[in-house]
């Protein structure tokens, strides 16, 4: 039987590192108990505009 990967516990880990990161480069973040990684790509305005339309509708459950 496969184990699951997923930990449902509520354990929680801190990281804090300073580093400078440049776009669309891979950046690995290491831990010893986890690690993450992480790449930031530039948004254009149309993509904007629909993530904030999203988090608008996200806070105001009415709409």
């Amino acid at each position: 039987m496969a184990e699951s990967l997923i930990n449902h516990s509520n354990t929680s880990y801190h990281l804090s590192e300073l580093r400078n990161i440049k776009g669309d480069r891979l950046q690995y973040f290491d831990h010893p108990k986890l690690g993450a990684l992480l790449i930031i790509k530039p948004v254009d305005e149309t993509e904007r505009d629909n993530i904030q339309a999203v988090e608008t509708q996200e806070d105001d459950p009415q709409t």
